[in-house]
């Protein structure tokens, strides 16, 4: 009896050994001995850990087996979210493995939708969505348009589901769902720059406000990203005072100190994220749950400096068994929005000889790749820089690249937040002349608006920074927006570009600009390009006030001893028009 009695212990304990959340999603190990039918029973307890998706060779079969196949693998798929261990990013082995699972079943789940009641319709959709969220990828325009359709047929506030009423339900579940499916609807608009639809999602959730905390500071943040993405910095600024992010998850804290970072309020910004990293440091630990490494983790780049750079790798490190080092999981993401797979041509020896047309491969989708990159920053609250570490540069130029010929308005954007020197070849290569002209004129005509509101907003902050250490990001801000703005002026209509020739003229004869070298280079463009966008007529008409402008030197414009823009070097003869070789 002794003997059956140890034999039955260690058989016990090693069917009761915890989870351990760093595998997730790969089920349990069962490769253990079997145990004697004399010693049952014997209890397995896996309550904590992820089950085996079921075997999609299945849904090939007749409808009606699909819908079942499907129905088993939501079951799954909702189990599995429930014992998901917190990464507030999921770690790269955990992204190989979802994402091709969850690409692979979205569409025969999408296609078996309309045999579900709307409920399970919503459970269904929610799913999917937690996935792609997850992953930081995005909706796919079939997900989105489901995700559209049970939304509008299920009225959380009435209980009303397709116009009757239903009282006997799981109502706190079915909000719950439609909540997640309305905030991944409102980000999607959000990155398509759909300012009615936006608004419209934004006021749908609303009523959702006393569900749950969390729910006012997604609002809040979401706001706070269409105005940095809308170079809105004077708007940006009053919804950051209004933001209130004590007494909530820290992540808020981190994701406000980011945008606080971007508007240049960099010791604000460095005792939040200190402030909240604080916190996550004090919350309890919880053997099932990887909330709290993986946000300290991600906090670590708000108050990482140069001088503490190896003590804080050292912390990744020793964060690296959970999966939850940060430096890494970046550096992941980066590599792949980098990588397109295309092959790099290396000059050709022999002299004359000229490569042929060739073709590029890549098996990795660009919108994709660049999307994560974008959904990273935001989730994990990560600026451009932060205490001068590039925290996010290096991951965002790249998908301003990737997304310049598939989304030119989000393209656009990110050069103009990221870039710091006029002459970046990230901003060359985006604001390419081709590429400008190929812009449609609508959105033209919006990046020229959101350049003038960032030169507006930056120049008084230019003037009284004081200190030359404090202007020189202002400075930096707007020669980007400045060299943008002579660049996209090329596409206006002669009435837009003739009010861009004044402004301009107001830039040169500032005696701040003048007085500093940084931004000479992108004046002199911009006043050379809005003047070659003006008709012959009005360049005749505008003659004297280009005579007229003051001179460096004299007039009480005085420069730092480098070459201030002489407007009059426009008045030079105009010369033939450029003729490209034949070859």
């Amino acid at each position: 009896r002794h003997d059956y009695a140890t034999e039955w212990l260690l058989h016990t304990l090693e069917r009761g050994q915890p989870y351990d959340v760093a595998q997730w999603p790969s089920p349990m190990d069962h490769a253990r001995s079997e145990p004697p039918t004399y010693l049952e029973p014997i209890e397995v307890v896996t309550s904590d850990a992820p089950r085996e998706v079921p075997d999609s060779s299945s849904s090939s079969r007749a409808s009606e087996n699909a819908v079942d196949w499907v129905r088993q693998l939501m079951e799954v798929w909702s189990h599995n979210r429930k014992v998901y261990p917190g990464w507030l990013v999921a770690p790269g082995s955990v992204h190989v493995a979802l994402s091709w699972e969850t690409r692979e079943q979205e569409p025969q789940t999408l296609k078996v939708l309309p045999d579900f009641a709307p409920v399970e319709r919503l459970n269904t959709i929610r799913e999917l969505v937690w996935r792609r969220e997850i992953l930081l990828e995005p909706l796919s325009a079939e997900l989105e348009s489901a995700a559209e359709d049970v939304l509008q047929l299920i009225d959380c506030q009435r209980r009303m589901i397709d116009g009757a009423a239903t009282p006997d339900i799981a109502w706190p579940t079915v909000r719950e769902a439609w909540r997640t499916i309305a905030f991944a609807l409102v980000t999607a608009a959000r990155h398509r720059f759909d300012r009615a639809a936006f608004d419209q999602r934004i006021a749908a959730i609303s009523p959702f406000l006393q569900d749950d905390p969390d729910i006012a500071h997604r609002i809040h943040h979401e706001r706070c990203l269409w105005a940095v993405y809308s170079l809105d910095f004077a708007s940006l600024d009053d919804l950051l005072k209004d933001w209130q992010t004590e007494n909530c998850d820290p992540v808020w804290m981190m994701r406000k100190a980011a945008l606080l970072f971007e508007t240049n309020q960099s010791d604000e910004a460095t005792g939040l994220a200190e402030h909240a990293l604080a916190i996550i440091r004090a919350m309890p630990a919880d053997d099932r749950s990887l909330a709290r490494p993986s946000r300290e983790s991600w906090a670590l780049w708000l108050v990482v400096r140069f001088k503490d750079w190896q003590m804080f790798s050292k912390r990744w490190n020793e964060l690296a068994s959970l999966k939850c080092h940060a430096l890494m999981e970046k550096q992941y993401i980066a590599d792949d929005v980098k990588d397109t797979g295309e092959a790099r041509e290396a000059p050709l020896f022999d002299l004359g000889a000229r490569p042929g047309d060739r073709w590029g491969f890549s098996n990795v989708d660009p919108r994709a790749t660049a999307y994560r990159a974008i959904r990273l920053s935001e989730v994990a609250g990560l600026p451009p820089v932060a205490n001068g570490i590039n925290a996010a540069t290096d991951i965002l130029e790249p998908a301003a690249e990737k997304l310049s010929r598939s989304d030119s308005a989000m393209a656009v954007r990110l050069v103009l937040r990221v870039c710091t020197y006029d002459q970046d070849k990230t901003l060359m290569r985006v604001l390419s002349r081709p590429r400008v002209a190929t812009l449609p004129a609508a959105l033209a005509k919006t990046l020229v608006e959101m350049c003038q509101k960032v030169i507006e907003y930056t120049l008084p902050r230019m003037v009284g920074a004081g200190a030359r250490a404090q202007a020189v990001s202002w400075i930096e801000r707007i020669r980007v927006a400045i060299e943008a703005l002579s660049r996209l002026v090329l596409r206006l209509e002669p009435e837009m570009a003739e009010a861009i020739f004044n402004k301009a003229l107001e830039l040169y004869r500032n005696e701040h600009v003048a007085r500093d070298p940084l931004p000479s280079g992108p004046v002199r463009n911009l006043l050379r390009r809005s003047w070659e966008a003006l008709p012959e007529e009005r360049r005749t008409a505008r003659v004297l006030d280009v005579l007229g402008a003051p001179v460096v030197g004299l007039d009480n414009l005085a420069d730092a001893g480098f070459h201030h823009p002489d407007p009059r070097e426009l008045l030079q003869a105009d010369l033939p028009p450029f003729i490209r070789p034949d070859d």
